[in-house]
């Protein structure tokens, strides 16, 4: 068990682990409130239309719409646009 701790630490996956777990027990309290307290009892198939409608709305934003147009890529630290400026002084040289 240790090693699966050390893993998902080195490789950065406690945040998205956390907000996971996060929502998994907030939708599983938002469940047992609706059986237990309100005696409704969600069918699967209830479940399966919320979660498919979440999905919907959640990927249909405007943000995932951005992700399919095609952009220009940009240097990392700035380290490709000073080497095309020294190409460019070293042709004017």
């Amino acid at each position: 068990m240790l090693r699966y701790r050390y893993i998902i630490v080195q490789l950065g996956l406690v945040g998205p682990l956390m907000t996971i777990s996060t929502t998994v027990m907030r939708e599983v309290t938002r469940l047992l409130f609706l059986v237990f307290v309100l005696n409704i009892n969600p069918s699967v198939s209830q479940v399966q239309r919320q979660a498919g409608s979440k999905l919907r709305e959640h990927f249909s934003s405007e943000q995932v719409a951005m992700l399919n147009q095609p952009m220009k890529a940009q240097p990392v630290n700035g380290t490709e646009s000073r080497r095309v400026e020294r190409e460019k002084e070293d042709m004017i040289h």
